[in-house]
């Protein structure tokens, strides 16, 4: 069933990254992964576009996944991190723009508004998976990654073959990128809602305490590295530019765009890696919050 009109109730089902393509790569694969949600109390689908700082479909503003051929020793290298399977996926939906010009993440979000579901889409803010391949010039890059390593929060620990460093979002020119991503698809797709998916993930800021770091690191290899929180005024700012954002596009299409975010589970943790959701609600940038 569809949520009401008016009501504040919602399920949301997300569909992490390759996640919609699993079934296969054929459009009616792709919808069949849509239409077992519509027989359910699931009222929202989120679908997210990106996976490491490149793309799951045909952007002009970052780069679509696998869009290049790779190496043979980077192919090798991929099917070793990710398996044979979900690398065939990813091959998939750059295969079905190149050879038929089908847009996967286009056909999805438009069948799942077909079936009555809003349709959200979940950007991961900052999302480092395999961006070490190839030295960073790998499937998972876009231009403007590996253009600018300037840009980037060196990775804790040394840059391993597979690591990568996150986009620092204290540089202006990384926060209006993802502001571009943000627009490109807002108005390429008809999305009911944006979700700001900051799990996706710290750190979003180079330490406040370098000197703390690198120490905590080596004596708890699982203690967040994330000790920012003087981003927090530059990110309530980017936050206070999605909102405008939307409502910009959402004036010029004649629609309301939601607005909602995924945090770290507690607010101390939040402003930890430079993140403070509560100032983003006082300033009515959120619709709703996911923890």
């Amino acid at each position: 069933m569809s949520r009401s009109a008016g009501s504040n109730r919602r399920l949301l089902y997300y569909y992490d990254g390759w996640g919609p393509f699993l079934r296969g790569g054929t459009p009616e694969a792709l919808k069949e992964s849509i239409d077992i949600l519509t027989d359910s109390q699931i009222t929202t689908v989120l679908l997210s576009p990106n996976i490491g700082q490149s793309v799951s479909y045909p952007s002009e503003v970052s780069q679509l996944s696998h869009w290049r051929p790779l190496s043979p020793e980077t192919e090798a290298d991929l099917k070793k991190g990710m398996g044979p399977f979900f690398t065939k996926v990813t091959h998939d939906v750059a295969d079905l723009w190149r050879k038929q010009g089908i847009d996967a993440f286009k056909l999805m979000s438009d069948h799942a508004q077909e079936r009555g579901l809003e349709v959200f889409t979940s950007i991961r803010m900052n999302d480092t998976h395999m961006l070490g391949l190839d030295d960073g010039d790998g499937p998972y890059t876009d231009p403007f990654y590996r253009d600018h390593p300037e840009w980037r929060i060196p990775p804790m620990g040394g840059a391993g073959r597979h690591s990568g460093g996150a986009l620092n979002y204290a540089i202006p020119e990384v926060r209006t990128h993802r502001l571009e991503l943000m627009e490109e698809l807002l108005r390429r797709y008809d999305f009911t809602g944006l979700e700001l998916d900051f799990v996706r993930g710290p750190p979003y800021f180079l330490s406040d305490r370098p000197d703390l770091e690198q120490d905590l690191y080596t004596r708890y290899p699982h203690f967040p590295r994330d000790l920012s929180e003087n981003g927090i005024p530059i990110m309530n700012e980017f936050v206070r530019e999605v909102r405008a954002l939307t409502r910009r596009i959402g004036r010029e299409k004649g629609t309301t765009i939601t607005v909602c975010a995924r945090v770290p589970s507690t607010l101390s943790g939040c402003r930890r890696v430079g993140l403070d959701p509560a100032a983003w609600h006082l300033d009515g940038c959120l619709d709703f919050l996911t923890v």
